[in-house]
Parts: structure tokens; sequence; C-alpha cells
């Protein structure tokens, strides 16, 4: 019997000393994250924060009817812009119209140092371009043609080809060397096919 209260007393003995064991290391790791959190903190605290929420304008660009083929029912537009103050590295631009009576046969870069990629939508066209990582001038714009749209058109009627600043999270703008974004003014287009 005396072996089995020493077994006991044993067990209870390994049991209590685990149990401070484990509660002096969920303590030390509780002062060890507290004392990150502070740090961090302190960190944080240090950072300045500049408003982001600030818009900046500048820039214009604009659509232009290039050319009307009533034989073979093309149109083309283009879209040229103004933007003499800055460096643009890249753009996007937000193209609504009918694509049940103007359907797209072509989009093409006026400016050879910019990749171009379409995106087409239920709206219209959705067009980025970003400069060529090999070109390394400056790029300002100073009635630049940007793209080229070439349409076939379905029936004759009255259209309306817009550039459009936002549609849900898509925006037009203009991005310059610095990353900063720019909200260029914008036209639309009304086209009468007859």
């Amino acid at each position: 019997m005396k072996k089995n209260q020493y077994r006991r007393y044993i067990f209870w003995l390994v049991a209590a000393v685990l149990t401070l064991a484990a509660g002096l290391l969920d303590l030390t790791g509780y002062r060890h994250r507290q004392d990150k959190r502070l740090q961090q903190q302190s960190v944080v605290d240090k950072i300045e924060v500049t408003p982001s929420n600030q818009i900046l304008t500048a820039g214009e660009l604009t659509l232009y009817q290039q050319k009307y083929d009533q034989l073979r029912r093309q149109l083309t537009v283009v879209v040229v812009a103004e933007a003499p103050v800055i460096n643009v590295v890249a753009y996007d631009l937000l193209i609504q119209f009918d694509p049940a009576n103007l359907i797209v046969d072509s989009v093409t870069s006026s400016l050879p140092e910019f990749d171009l990629f379409q995106f087409r939508r239920d709206f219209g066209l959705i067009v980025t371009a970003v400069k060529k990582p090999t070109v390394d001038k400056q790029t300002y714009f100073s009635k630049t043609q940007l793209i080229q749209l070439n349409f076939k058109i379905i029936k004759s009627g009255r259209y309306d080809i817009k550039l459009v600043s936002r549609i849900g999270k898509e925006k037009t703008q203009l991005v310059d060397s610095q990353t900063k974004v720019y909200y260029p003014k914008i036209n639309q287009l009304v086209i009468n096919i007859l």
C-alpha cells in the first residue's frame, strides 16, 4: 500500500511541476508577445501617414472620328492625349459603346514604346497600355494619338462612343513614372450611321 501512495505522490508531484512549467512558459510567451506588440506599435507611431484620397486631375483624352467607309461599313476612331506635364508610363481607357451594333475589328497602338492589352466587356472595351521596360525615354503627350479603334458596323443608327471615367472598379487614368494616378478630362462621340 505504501508503494501505491508513493506512486500517487510522485504522479501528483510530476503533474504539479509540469503544470508550473507550462504556466511559466505561457507567461514568458505572453510577455514576449506583449513586448513585440509594443515594439510594433512604436514603429507604427513613427510612420507618417499622408492622405491617399487626394484626386489628381490632369491631362485630356479625346475621341475623334478618323474615317468612315460606308461601303465596307467600317468606322475608325482614334484617342488623342494631351498631358504635357505628366511622364506617362501607363494608361487605362474605358471605352463605352453598343457592342451589339459596333463590333471591334482591331485596336492598335500608335506608340510603339507601349504594350497594349484589350479586354472586351459588355459595356464595350478596356484598353490598358504599359511602357515597355526597355524604353527609358520620358513620354509626355502633346496632341499624341494613343490608339486607333476599327469598328464593324452592324446596322444604321445613332451611336455614342464614350470615354468613361469609371465603371465599377475600373477607371480611365494616366499613371506617371512615380506611380501617381491622374484622372484626365474625357469626351464622347455621337455618330450617325446611314
